[in-house]
């Protein structure tokens, strides 16, 4: 046998089963007992879970024995990103303890699934052409007049005073139900669920023209405060006005998860409460029709929908979504309030003090390139660089200081900080992420 390899019985149950490892495969072989236990530690804790939450992907039919090289090889490769992420993001933490260490690049991506969609909006009747990217796609989710942002889209993002109101929601194609061109608003001036949410992709709305809201104010207080107006520091996550990270599971429901958030800590801030109150994601992931539920949204037509229809709480209509993946039928047990809100507004792109100066009042929705090894692995501290521009996840902006931006995330709080992430302050281009691509809350 030449000196340097493994015997025969290492060969035994060990093969490459991933195009990536084939360059590095004897150096895995020479480390597979140290990442089989760190594999066994890893199942400890994500195994019971794995399967529901979508953690552990699923393979083709095969031996115990086979299953468990293809989880260590994963497991080996994710460790060698770890080692690349930590190079370019040296003020960041990034491990295997996560719970999406056994999946590779593109199995996150697909997990992902693009499910923030872009909702631009328009000063006139001009729609600008936007073609949602499916769950299984490579190319980018939104491309305005076949490309990247034109001139024509940039146009579609308003000043920071702007705001949508009702949008006219074209037919689905191929949609037989018989809700299939219904909006969210019920004419009638009732309470109106609609029909669940489509189960595939179809065209995008067309964008919001203006009207006059017919939504009563809060009552506005200022007794709730996330720090000092004259300081350069605000985290709403520790005012009591910001519930806890939620998750989402295997349902594309980023859209919904950020969309409660965002009114949830409105309410509160704005009546001067101590409790945010919790609302229900569910609703908007069965029950809102201009978005896809499980397959994506976007978060500005689930703040029309909740000025529109009211909210219900999380108690009486919980979230269900988590397992499988898919938006059950809208339910209309519960009984919904009044959001509140009386119009959304839409930062422009790309201005960060936009950002900070809205977030001083309250927490601000926002989307992030998520789809890179430095969201994947995160485990702490301050993300300077991703290695993907195009955004495929909504966030909630909770706070920042000098030099970072304080994000929530909808994947528990077993992911990163708490479920909460730290990027770089960056004015340049779209920001750390692509963090101010596309940022928007609701007014009350």
């Amino acid at each position: 046998m030449a000196a340097g390899l493994p015997d025969s019985s290492t060969l035994v149950d060990a093969r490459p089963m991933h195009a990536a490892i084939v360059s590095k495969y004897h150096r895995y072989l020479e480390e597979k007992d140290e990442i089989s236990a760190k594999l066994d530690a890893w199942l400890e804790v994500w195994g019971p879970k794995g399967p529901k939450n979508g953690y552990i992907p699923v393979t083709e039919s095969r031996s115990l024995d086979d299953e468990l090289e293809d989880q260590r090889q994963r497991f080996y490769l994710t460790q060698e990103q770890i080692s690349e992420a930590r190079e370019a993001n040296p003020m960041a933490e990034f491990g295997t303890d996560g719970p999406f260490t056994l999946m590779t690049m593109d199995e996150f991506k697909q997990f992902l699934s693009n499910t923030h969609t872009f909702a631009p909006a328009t000063e006139g009747p001009t729609v600008i052409a936007a073609v949602r990217r499916l769950r299984t796609s490579g190319k980018s989710q939104f491309a305005f007049n076949g490309g990247d942002y034109s001139a024509d889209a940039e146009k579609g993002y308003q000043s920071t005073t702007d705001s949508y109101t009702q949008t006219t929601q074209p037919m689905y194609q191929g949609n037989t139900g018989s809700n299939a061109g219904n909006t969210n608003a019920n004419t009638n001036g009732g309470w109106n669920f609609g029909d669940p949410a489509a189960p595939a992709p179809a065209p995008a709305p067309v964008p919001a023209t203006k009207k006059k809201s017919t939504t009563t104010d809060l009552k506005t207080s200022d007794t709730t405060t996330a720090g000092d107006s004259d300081s350069d520091s605000v985290d709403w996550s520790k005012s009591g006005c910001v519930n806890p990270p939620g998750l989402q599971g295997q349902c594309g429901s980023c859209w919904a998860f950020v969309s409660i958030g965002a009114l949830e800590a409105a309410q509160c801030i704005a009546n001067g409460d101590k409790k945010a109150p919790t609302y229900s994601e569910q609703q908007l992931v069965s029950c809102d029709t201009k978005d896809y539920g499980c397959n994506g949204g976007a978060p500005v037509y689930a703040m029309e929908y909740l000025r529109d229809n009211g909210v219900c709480t999380e108690s009486s209509y919980p979230y269900t979504s988590m397992e499988g993946g898919t938006a059950a039928a809208c339910a209309k047990t519960c009984t919904p309030t009044k959001s509140g809100i009386t119009k959304i507004v839409q930062l422009k792109a790309g201005d960060e003090a936009a950002l900070l100066s809205a977030v001083k009042t309250q927490p601000v929705i926002a989307s992030v390139a998520s789809n890179n090894v430095a969201w994947k692995q995160y485990m702490g501290g301050v993300i300077t660089s991703c290695d993907t521009a195009t955004v495929d996840h909504a966030v909630l902006i909770v706070g920042y200081d000098a030099t970072t931006i304080k994000v929530k995330n909808s994947w528990g709080t077993d992911w990163g900080e708490d479920g909460y992430v730290r990027i770089s302050r960056s004015p340049k281009n779209m920001g750390t992420c692509a963090v101010l691509t596309d940022m928007s809350y609701p007014k009350l």
